[in-house]
């Protein structure tokens, strides 16, 4: 897997790495592949972030939409994490298959 850039370090039972505090308490915090698995992907810290659901697919959405080539929604980290992801998959010649579609950005634009 390609190293571009460095990521937030992985903390096992950590705080979620995209908005790092919330209220009220997230019903839950996952392990969420920067590249992930099915793009290539290893099971790894070097390759995981601590996040809530909702950043957990926010990161998602946005890399659906830049490989789309539609304008990034989310927060500031959701856009470098996707980004990140996105970009560690092409470098490493894009194996496996991109799996996120835009189920819903049509109809948010």
């Amino acid at each position: 897997m390609s190293q571009l850039v460095a990521i937030p370090t992985f903390v096992k039972d950590g705080p979620c790495t995209v908005h790092r505090y919330h209220w009220p308490k997230p019903l839950r915090i996952v392990n969420h592949h920067v590249q992930p698995l099915e793009m290539g992907g290893t099971d790894t810290s070097d390759n995981k972030v601590r996040v809530c659901d909702t950043g957990h697919y926010n990161i998602h959405r946005v890399m659906a939409e830049i490989n789309h080539g539609f304008p990034q929604s989310g927060t500031k980290m959701e856009r470098f994490l996707a980004d990140v992801g996105f970009h560690r998959w092409v470098a490493d010649g894009k194996p496996g298959r991109f799996v996120y579609q835009l189920w819903d950005i049509h109809a948010s634009q």
